[in-house]
């Protein structure tokens, strides 16, 4: 089977929407892509490859860039996201030759890593087959806010009732345009670096900033309320802001509420103390040529390229 392979560009963006929906049976309008992958605050260059096969998408993988930080530092890096082998073509090496492809050009625009939240589909190939490496593993907290039938009617509800705009509809009162400080950036980690451009860039995905007793959170809806990340609080502090966000999270139809960080940092210590934890999402990278402690790299839900 002879494969043809083009880099992403804004020419052939759209072969993404019938290759995401053969995968994952949803229609997302080109739209969701094409600012996806506008990170032309960074660099005007796109990263990704396409394999065909008699002219129709069989395979994909893309990269976002990304700055990151550390001790006063920046490098540009890039998030791996979207890799995906239509379920005609699978089992044929694509995601190693594809992943390879886009190598050379990271390679050729100084990109200095590639860091991401694989599946567990993509953990193995990662691992083995191109030597990607773990950091430091994260804690996630689940709250309970409805079961999934009052849930989902109470969401649908909404969507009539509000549209699109529920989410930013019923936090009215709490939206401010100030982002939270990044929690771990008191800790021995390479973050993300998150300035006024990034959460521009980031408000594709729908997510929203809210002010909430005087503590900047950054969340999302999406079947349940995703903490994209908050101010550092106290558990007494969070104690109290909690409920608050609870009811506002039932007023959307939020199943449960999400957090993920890491251990170490005092948001978790804070967390830990009024909610039980879970093994959150690995995440891997491959060196390019940083000089950064690659196996440091921190996140928080927020720098998940679909948030």
């Amino acid at each position: 089977m002879s494969f043809t392979f083009e880099r992403l560009s804004k020419a052939n963006i759209h072969c993404l929407v019938p290759l995401y929906f053969a995968l994952y049976k949803k229609q997302l309008p080109v739209t969701y892509f094409e600012k996806k992958y506008d990170t032309n605050y960074l660099t005007e260059s796109l990263f990704g490859y396409f394999a065909f096969y008699n002219g129709t998408p069989a395979g994909f993988t893309g990269m976002i860039p990304y700055e990151l930080q550390y001790k006063g530092k920046t490098e540009l890096a890039v998030q791996s996201l979207d890799s995906m082998t239509h379920p005609q073509y699978m089992k044929r090496g694509l995601f190693k030759t594809l992943m390879e492809k886009v190598y050379e050009d990271l390679n050729a625009e100084n990109i200095s890593f590639i860091w991401g939240f694989p599946n567990d589909g993509s953990i193995k190939s990662a691992t083995k087959k191109l030597n990607w490496q773990p950091t430091v593993p994260m804690n996630g907290y689940c709250i309970p806010v409805l079961n999934r039938y009052v849930s989902f009617t109470k969401r649908k509800m909404n969507n009539l009732y509000y549209g699109k705009d529920a989410l930013s509809k019923i936090f009215e009162n709490e939206l401010t345009n100030e982002f939270p400080n990044h929690s771990l950036m008191g800790c021995d980690y390479v973050t993300t670096v998150r300035n006024k451009n990034y959460f521009d860039y980031k408000k594709f995905g729908g997510s929203i900033l809210i002010n909430m007793k005087g503590v900047k959170i950054w969340l999302k809806l999406n079947g349940s309320i995703f903490i994209g990340d908050m101010d550092n609080i106290s558990a007494a502090e969070l104690k109290q802001l909690m409920p608050l966000l609870t009811t506002k999270a039932m007023q959307c139809g939020a199943t449960n509420i999400y957090f993920q960080t890491h251990s170490d940092s005092e948001i978790d210590k804070s967390f830990a103390v009024l909610y039980p934890n879970f093994s959150s999402w690995k995440i891997l990278y491959h060196d390019l040529g940083s000089t950064f402690p690659l196996e440091k790299i921190g996140v928080t839900f927020g720098d998940l390229d679909s948030f």
